[in-house]
């Protein structure tokens, strides 16, 4: 093998130890949540559901510190989480739950109502315990309020 020959295939195979370590994830465990979210029994589209694990909430209801599992619902209130691109579900273990709005500029449309009742969004005491394995959890919200 000629003298440079040998320094490509060191440094080729030296690239593939130190890469044979690349891309790993250090995830929390996760499991696949499912489930169908209605108002007084009526399919809702285009709201956003987020399960955050207990105890990482903020001040304001948002995290602060632990990651959601997220999903928007389709027209007929399906939502799947995601944990984010390519790992779906959402933490294992006791989740806080919050629906909200889906707007499409990110801030509420002028004239358009926000159609997820009070006491559903931000704050929310809604908590379901995901567990290994498949989830599903329906929302069935009342357009009185509260959960």
């Amino acid at each position: 093998m000629k003298p440079w020959s040998k320094t490509s295939a060191t440094l080729g195979a030296a690239a593939l130890l130190m890469c044979s370590g690349c891309g790993g994830r250090d995830l929390p465990k996760l499991a696949p949540v499912t489930g169908i979210v209605t108002i007084d029994g009526q399919p809702v589209e285009g709201v956003l559901v987020a399960f955050y694990p207990q105890g990482n909430t903020g001040p304001t209801g948002g995290p602060s510190g632990g990651r959601p599992g997220t999903g928007v619902t389709d027209a007929e209130g399906r939502y799947d989480l995601m944990y984010f691109e390519g790992e779906r579900g959402a933490v294992v273990g006791p989740n806080r739950v919050e629906v909200t709005m889906v707007w499409p500029d990110g801030e509420p449309t002028p004239g358009v109502k926000d159609k997820v009742p009070r006491g559903y969004g931000a704050g929310s005491k809604l908590t379901y315990d995901v567990q290994p394995g498949k989830n599903e959890y329906d929302i069935p919200m009342k357009a009185s309020g509260g959960p």
